[in-house]
């Protein structure tokens, strides 16, 4: 199925690029990969939604310039800057 092949590519993305939670251990859904190939294109994409750290959806403004998050300069970094005054 070419949509689970396009969802094996997102899943190789969060690996290199997600905060991906603490409680999942990347070798075990790779060494199972047969097992997300057999569930529905639904189930599919909420397991992959699953495994993201929802505590990192949010960038604490203190942090917005640390490496790690990528935040971009104009886009973000700019609008909290305005929000809190400071530009």
């Amino acid at each position: 199925m070419k949509i689970t092949k396009e969802l094996l590519a997102v899943w190789e993305e969060m690996q290199e690029k997600a905060f991906i939670s603490y409680k999942i251990d990347p070798k075990t859904i790779n060494a199972n990969i047969s097992e997300f190939e057999s569930l529905t294109l639904d189930e599919q994409k909420r397991f992959l939604t699953e495994l993201l750290d929802k505590n990192q959806l949010y960038v604490n403004y203190s942090e917005i310039d640390d490496e790690d998050y990528k935040i971009s300069e104009y886009a973000d970094k700019k609008l909290n800057r305005m929000f809190y005054g400071e530009e």
